[in-house]
Formats: C-alpha cells, sequence, structure tokens
C-alpha cells in the first residue's frame, strides 16, 4: 500500500532550504534522535531531576528526544547557578560553570535537532515548537554574544510554526511559554504576528488575562527577570487592544441605525 506524507507548510519550507547551500554555517545534523523509554537511564534521570517543572513534566512523557534533554539541562544549569550567585549563594564551580557557558552551542544544537526533525517527519510537533523558542530565549537573553546569522532567519519561522499547533493537554502550557517567547522576538516586519500571537492567547485562554495567572504559567518553564519585563509589556499591550477592541463593538451596538 502507498502511504502519502502530506506535509506541513513549516516543513515544505525546511524542504526548500535544504535544497540549497546555506548562507552561514555548515550543519551536518545526526541523522535520527534518540528518544528515552521507561525506565529511564539515570542519567536521562538526574537530566530532567534539573529542569524546570513544566520542562520536567513534558520530558518524563518521553516525547523528548535525548538530544533535547541535554540542551534543557546544560541551560537548565546555567539558570540554577544564575540565580543561586544572584542570591550569593554560589560555589566557586557554579561560578566556574556560568563563566563557561556558551548560549551559541546551546542555540545551534536546538538547531541541529530542529533541521533533524524537519527532515525526518519524525518527532512531535511540541518538540519542534520548543526548538524554534529555545533558539529565540537564548537570541533574547543573550544579547550581547554573537550568535550565527543563520539563527535569526530560522526564528522567523516561529509564528508560522505556531500556527500549525493543536497541543495536546501535556503539551498546552510549553506552548504557551513558547508563544510568549515567539511574541517578544517578532520584531520589526514580524511586530504585527508577535502582536497576533499574543492575542490568540488571550483568546484561547481565558485565565490569562491575568497577569498573575500568566506569570504562574511562564515560570514553570525558563525566566529571566529583564526579559519577562518586555513579556509583560506584550502582554498589557494585548489586554489593552482587547479593551479597546470591546469598545469599538460596543459602540457600534449601541449607536442609532
Amino acid at each position: 500500500m502507498l502511504l502519502i506524507v502530506r506535509k506541513s507548510r513549516i516543513e515544505r519550507e525546511w524542504t526548500k532550504r535544504r535544497n540549497q547551500k546555506s548562507r552561514y554555517t555548515n550543519l551536518t545534523p545526526t541523522e535520527s534522535l534518540e528518544y528515552p523509554s521507561h525506565p529511564f537511564r539515570s542519567e536521562v534521570c538526574s537530566a530532567i531531576a534539573k529542569m524546570p517543572k513544566g520542562f520536567r513534566d513534558l520530558a518524563l512523557e518521553a516525547v523528548l528526544s535525548i538530544e533535547t534533554v541535554q540542551i534543557l539541562e546544560r541551560m537548565s544549569e546555567w539558570h540554577i547557578c544564575t540565580e543561586r550567585i544572584l542570591q550569593q549563594a554560589g560555589t566557586p564551580e557554579e561560578m566556574a560553570l556560568l563563566q563557561a557557558h556558551e548560549p551559541q552551542v546551546d542555540a545551534q544544537e536546538a538547531y541541529r535537532c530542529l533541521e533533524v526533525l524537519m527532515s525526518s517527519g519524525r518527532g512531535s510537533s511540541i518538540e519542534k515548537c520548543l526548538h524554534y523558542g529555545l533558539i529565540a530565549y537564548c537570541l533574547e537573553v543573550f544579547t550581547q554574544r554573537k550568535f550565527s546569522p543563520e539563527l535569526y532567519w530560522v526564528v522567523q519561522d516561529l509564528p508560522m510554526a505556531l500556527e500549525q499547533m493543536e497541543p495536546k493537554p501535556i503539551e498546552t502550557d510549553c506552548l504557551l511559554w513558547v508563544s510568549v517567547v515567539g511574541a517578544s522576538t517578532c520584531k520589526g516586519s514580524l511586530y504585527q504576528k508577535g502582536n497576533q500571537i499574543m492575542d490568540k492567547l488571550l483568546e484561547d485562554h481565558p485565565r490569562l488575562r491575568e497577569w498573575d495567572n500568566m506569570e504562574e504559567t511562564l515560570r514553570k518553564f525558563f525566566w529571566y527577570d529583564s526579559l519577562a519585563v518586555e513579556w509583560k509589556k506584550s502582554w498589557n499591550a494585548a489586554v489593552i487592544r482587547r479593551r479597546l477592541a470591546r469598545e469599538r463593538t460596543s459602540e457600534s451596538r449601541s449607536s442609532p441605525e
């Protein structure tokens, strides 16, 4: 029997790009990603234990590859060390780890995984979106670092990837985090796309119209104070747009014909 696989719009875009020589990098991603199965190996359990609750819950469902878990582990260690040093509780070893951290490696590895997922057609949609989100998060948090220009090009596809997601219940909170990261990344010609992402979040998830609920959800994943300021500005602008739209609708209904 002939099996016809229909590619999504985002996968067709990646296929087109793979047929073109990269302008910036010569990536040779591994042919496939490895996925854990229960019972997890001890090193996988150790890596998952370092993650924020939202990523931890997702990883325990075995929907994330070992390679993705390793990226999340490194990024989690950086957040843990940063928090401890800010609290003046960091050890010399943690200071050394913080200084040695290379966010460019995390972003580049996320890109490699994304290429494998897109080219193979395997992996969950949430894992693909997560890699977009991790790349965007690195670019936004580590603005003083120099990243491959191709990564800035790749994250422009994040709004399109989000449009095609139909998350399972266990994936919903992670998709919310990726969406907020994506909305804050949309600048310049993508500014309106960022507004649309945040507007849709408030439309689809009424509880997120209260910032306390939004913050509680976002803190289940990676949280960085200065970036969170931008997240709240984006959220507040969406709340205002929503209120003004309701007022205009109310005025049009009450105006005499």
